[in-house]
This record gives C-alpha cells, structure tokens and sequence, in this order.
C-alpha cells in the first residue's frame, strides 16, 4: 500500500510510469534516500514525500538512471548531418532550432552540435537546446567531463581529438561545444512546456515516451506535434514507433525512426500481406546459415539484381550475407509496417520469415522491437535473448535488452548485459 501511494507520488512529479521502471528500481531508491535521511520506515518516509516538493524531486533522481552515450544508435546522427549539408548547402541565412528532451548528461545534444559542425555547419547557424527533468544530470551535462564508457558508440578517435580535452581519465568537453547547448531544467507534460516558442527544426525525443503510460504518450506527441514546425523531424526511439499518432508521418529513412507533421493520415505500405507471401514463394528464403567462410559477394545467381545487401547505413540490423541477402526485403517490408504503428502485420510478416529460416537474428530482433512497442515485454525479452543466442555480438539486442530489463525490475541481468557489451567494445576498440 505504501509503495503503491509513492508509485502514485512519482507519477504525478514526473509523469513516469512506475511500471516501466520496475520495483526492484523503487525499492533500491527507497532505501537508499530511508539511509542518506537516517529514516527508519517506509511509513514515515511517505509522510515526507507528501509534504515536501524537495525529497519528491531528491527520490525522482535516484530513479531516474542515465542510460545514454554520443551518437547513439548512429543512424539518426547520419541523417541529421545529411539534413544539415542539404540544408545549408548554398548561403542560407536562416538558423536551426533543434530540441533535445530528455538530454540526460548531455551526450545526445552534445553529439547533435558535433554533427552539424561536421556536416559543415558553423556555430551561428543553430541553437540546440537540452532539456531534462534529472537536476544531477543537467549538472553533469554542463560539467561536461566524460569517462571511456561514454564513447562506446563512437569508432572514430578523431571525435575525441577534436571536441574534447583529456584530463587525467576523463574527456572534458571543449567550451566552445559546450557553449553551443543551453541546458533547462523541465518536464515535456507540465502544461507550461507547451507554451515554449517552438518552431523547432529538429527535436530528439529518444526513450523517454516508453516509460509514460497511453494518456501521458499522447499529451506529449501533441506537445512534440506543436512544437515542431511544418517542416521539421522529430526522431523517437525505436520502442516508441508503434505508438506514435497519425499527426506524424515516418520519413522512410531506412534505420531510423523520424517524423514528420502529418498534412492527412499516413499513407499504408504499399504492400499486403498477400503480396509478402507472394514474394516468400517467388525467392524462397533459405532454410539454412551461410557458412562462416562466405562472403558478400557469393550471391546466388538466380536471385533479382533488386535484392542486395544491405549495409550498416541502410539498417540498424546485423547485414546478412549473400546467401540470406533475399531476406532482407522481408525484413524491410517489416519494419515499414511497424513504423506505419501496423504492429500485427508486421508480426506475421516476422514469422513468415522464421517459418523459413529460425536461425536468422535480424528477425528475431526486429520481432522483440514489435513485441515491446506492442507492450508484450516478456514476449519481447525472449525474441531479443533468442537474437542474442544467434548473435552474441548484436549491438540492437545489447542496447534494447538490458532498458528492458530494467522496466521489468530484473536490474542485476541488465547490468550484466551492459558489462557484455562494454567488453565487446573494449575488444573492438
């Protein structure tokens, strides 16, 4: 009962679905702020929060945990800079207004500024604004000292050489990135973020949405949708594609997840299921894996020119090799029907693939991706584990598993993930 009427505390603080967290999360703050107070119940500890704004937001911070580093998940980065040198090919006069929310410790705006100014925008050209409710991880944004675990998305040393100073064991933030990111303290559902000056160019709003429940998803789709303008993009995370509103259409831009303002209702994928099983019956998918010594190139000649490897720009997913490359228009049919929100034929289409070939972890993956945006999340961990038995090294699963883990308060399996997958890194670097 106790905790139930602090789970009801927490959600009217800072919109979070406690659910989402887990309660072993909960039980770990609530302790945690019962020893930093010398507290000794819980029963107290809920007079406390009732009265007092300060610990509410004190106990809001031990929950709230950063999961993020630069440039995650890359591919929105890619298109972001592809945006900017388009944009800002001839001699615009005009500016960007990009928004970050949450901005966390400041990884992701501060990978967007590094975009833009490698795309061959200058400084004068944007403004990026970080907004977070976390106070703690507004100040470690505009400290800007990072450690090696925040760089395990970037391949590039040349990133580090150039926008950062090393300092003993950290990486500080050169000012003259720091100084091109205004950091707020806010939270995206209280009425007043709403009355912002909007126009924005570009908003990130990546794995916050996942953690509201349905009224509070939409609340905050209608504030992204007002203050986006008519031409801007939003990119979501991409647990969140299956509950976006028909206010926003996907741009297509294959291994993201980014809107744009709706003018009508989305357009539905050309293609029905009808015409998928035409296509599986047509190239069959074959039943077996590709042996370790093929390569890219020994593709089946009797396949279409049309079905070729993807490469890591095309997807977010494990590119397949030659002998499974007709698998990828399945998968790419897919995907287009989960970000269109057609979870359920985008779920068969995933098992008509696994019904000709189990083995494939791309599908397994995009499948567990389905299940959570459809909130199935025990369904969801175990296609991800499934990818994960295929692929040990799946950076999709070693990313999405772990938050996953976390929601559902099996938080000693996610850090044993993250471990995992700061080891792979290490090995790779």
């Amino acid at each position: 009962m106790i905790l139930t009427q602090i789970k009801y505390l927490l959600k009217s603080h800072t919109g979070m679905h406690i659910a989402t967290v887990g309660d072993s999360i909960l039980n770990v703050a609530i302790q945690t702020r019962l020893r930093e107070l010398d507290i000794a119940d819980t029963a107290s500890y809920l007079a406390l929060l009732q009265r007092s704004h300060a610990e509410l937001t004190e106990l809001t911070e031990e929950v709230v945990i950063p999961e993020t580093w630069f440039f995650r998940d890359q591919h929105p980065f890619e298109m972001l800079g592809k945006l900017a040198a388009t944009a800002f090919s001839g001699n615009s006069d005009r500016n960007w207004r990009i928004l970050s929310v949450p901005s966390s410790t400041g990884e992701e705006p501060y990978s967007i500024a590094m975009t833009l100014l490698m795309a061959g925008m200058k400084p004068e050209q944007f403004s990026i604004e970080g907004v977070d409710i976390s106070q703690r991880a507004l100040r470690h944004a505009m400290d800007g000292h990072y450690g090696q675990h925040s760089f395990r998305g970037v391949q590039d040393n040349l990133v580090r050489e150039r926008f950062f100073d090393k300092v003993e064991n950290a990486y500080v933030i050169k000012p003259e990135i720091r100084n091109l990111v205004q950091f707020e303290h806010a939270n995206i559902l209280d009425k007043a973020f709403c009355d912002r000056p909007g126009d924005y160019d570009i908003i990130f709003c990546r794995n916050l949405l996942i953690y509201f429940d349905d009224d509070d998803k939409k609340a905050a789709y209608n504030t992204l949708h007002h203050l986006l303008n008519q031409n801007g993009t939003l990119f979501i995370g991409h647990s969140e594609s299956g509950a976006i509103s028909d206010s926003f259409t996907h741009t297509r831009h294959t291994g993201t997840f980014a809107y744009r303002k709706s003018i009508d209702h989305p357009d539905k994928p050309e293609a029905s299921i009808n015409e998928l099983i035409d296509i599986v019956k047509k190239h069959p998918v074959r039943s077996e894996l590709p042996e370790a010594s093929s390569s890219v190139s020994d593709t089946d000649n009797n396949q279409p020119a049309t079905n070729h490897v993807m490469t890591g720009t095309d997807t977010p997913f494990k590119a397949e090799t030659g002998q499974e490359a007709n698998n990828e228009s399945h998968i790419e049919l897919a995907r287009r029907y989960a970000d269109a929100g057609n979870l359920v034929d985008a779920e068969h289409i995933c098992h008509v693939c696994l019904e000709k070939n189990a083995q494939n972890p791309s599908v397994h993956c995009l499948l567990g991706l389905i299940q959570e945006a459809g909130n199935r999340p025990v369904e969801a961990e175990k296609s991800y584990r499934k990818a994960l038995y295929l692929d040990p090294h799946c950076s999709e699963v070693l990313i999405q598993l772990p938050l996953l883990l976390d929601r559902q308060g099996k938080s000693q399996q996610a850090q044993q993930l993250r471990q995992r997958a700061i080891k792979r890194q290490e090995q790779s670097a």
